[in-house]
């Protein structure tokens, strides 16, 4: 699993940013998103991070080696 760090930051000046979420992938990767952060006020940063699964599945990777 890699670690994966995003940093959130909201420039605007006057205006708070409500309700940022991690969707699940659709594509079949396994990923565990970060925790909802439900206020981002103006002028503020917060850091959240991820892990991603890179590996294929055994009966994966022998169906692409076929």
């Amino acid at each position: 699993m890699v670690h994966i760090e995003l940093i959130f930051t909201n420039t605007t000046t006057n205006k708070d940013i409500q309700s940022i979420k991690f969707l699940k992938s659709k594509s079949g990767v396994n990923i565990d998103g970060f925790n909802d952060i439900d206020l981002l006020p103006s002028n503020a940063s917060i850091v959240a991070s991820n892990g991603v699964d890179n590996c294929l599945p055994s009966n994966d990777i022998s169906n692409k080696a076929g």
